[in-house]
């Protein structure tokens, strides 16, 4: 009698060996996701923590250091992904501006480098608070786009820690 595999034998092995590789590639690219995810939220936090510092500092509420009171108002309803945006789309241009008004007044440049997320959309500011007037105390809001790239997605990123408003009076 012959020792060895038989045909079905080898072919059951392959299917065997490819669920358990198809199996680990899915586990691996959705720990990978979760690791971005969860190093955008790290880097949210400490923008947050930044905006509190200059918001203590100045004195001053996001809307007042920023001179907009809605950076991610021209990225709510692009037809394409934040991240294929070009440079001098309003939604690129608009957070550029305000990642360089928070820089002058943190007195921090490297601040600007934090503008994009890590799939390269721009981080999103609704500056909430004082719009309407020096008693409106809604919150201030950021977020990212998260992988897909459009606006309000179930996969958008919130950071771990909100920053409530600071003025006086609310």
């Amino acid at each position: 009698m012959k020792k060895g595999f038989t045909f079905i034998e080898l072919l059951v092995t392959i299917a065997i060996l490819g669920i358990i590789s198809a199996t680990v590639i899915t586990s691996l690219e959705s720990a990978r996701t979760n690791a971005t995810r969860v190093s955008t939220q790290a880097q949210m936090s400490k923008i947050v923590d930044l905006l509190q510092v200059a918001r203590e500092t100045s004195g001053k509420t996001l809307l007042q250091i920023t001179g907009n009171g809605c950076t991610d108002c021209a990225c709510r309803s692009v037809g394409t992904p934040l991240y294929a945006l070009p440079s001098n789309h309003a939604c690129i241009t608009g957070s550029t501006l305000t990642f360089s008004r928070i820089a002058t007044e943190l007195r921090e440049p490297g601040f600007v480098g934090m503008m994009r997320d890590p799939w390269g959309n721009p981080y999103l500011f609704d500056e909430n608070e004082g719009e309407g007037g020096s008693w409106d105390c809604r919150d201030d809001t950021l977020r990212s786009a998260g992988p897909d790239g459009y606006y309000s997605t179930a996969d958008d990123v919130l950071p771990l820690k909100s920053y409530r408003t600071l003025m006086r009076g609310c």
